[in-house]
């Protein structure tokens, strides 16, 4: 098995282990949170490791200020990769911008979306970010989750390969709207009226 599908592999059981203790605990926006990027034991000792996770971790922080500021169309279609792809209770999206614009092209312009990265893990150009996350309208919270990101660098620059995102209504929410929403609700909707075309009659 090659470094990269151990590490993807390994990140994958232990965040799908506590992802529903994780979620669950969640009841209010993502705070400051203690980041751990010490490099692991099975590669303290690995001369052929290159351990790139500052690197990473500094790449998601920056993901996470565009995501804040421009929204996630426009900070998703920027870090990638021509093969990424987005993961969520849905499923997954097409590769590439076609999938960003699948999930994200109705994204609503007055909601916020914020992360917040807790975890990193990266070597010799490959990586993985975990943390949590908060769409918000307003002051108001509407839902809290977690995410998993793995990336890769493509000449030179860290691009987002796979991201899987779990979430569930915030408490201060009276309707949801997903972490990776196909059709985000617009204010007053519920999910599964987003998911219909709204009706004709007066």
């Amino acid at each position: 098995m090659s470094s990269f599908r151990f590490v993807v592999c390994a990140v994958l059981i232990s965040f799908l282990g506590l992802m529903p203790q994780a979620v669950a605990a969640q009841t209010s926006p993502p705070e400051v949170a203690q980041v751990s990027s010490a490099k692991p034991e099975w590669r303290r000792n690995d001369p052929a490791s290159k351990d790139e996770s500052e690197d990473l971790l500094g790449a998601d922080r920056a993901f996470a200020a565009t995501l804040a500021v421009q929204g996630p169309l426009a900070a998703y279609q920027e870090v990638i990769s021509p093969q990424g792809i987005l993961h969520d209770a849905s499923g997954a999206s097409p590769e590439g911008s076609a999938g960003v614009k699948a999930r994200f092209a109705s994204f609503p312009a007055d909601v916020s979306f914020e992360r917040e990265p807790e975890g990193v893990l990266a070597s010799n150009g490959t990586g993985s970010t975990w943390g949590r996350y908060v769409i918000k309208k307003g002051d108001k919270s509407l839902s809290v989750g977690r995410y998993i990101s793995v990336w890769r660098r493509e000449e030179g620059i860290w691009r987002l390969l796979t991201e899987l995102a779990a979430g569930r209504p915030s408490q201060q929410a009276a309707t949801a709207v997903g972490p990776l929403p196909r059709r985000p609700p617009t204010a007053g909707q519920s999910p599964d009226q987003s998911a219909t075309p709204a009706s004709t009659k007066p």
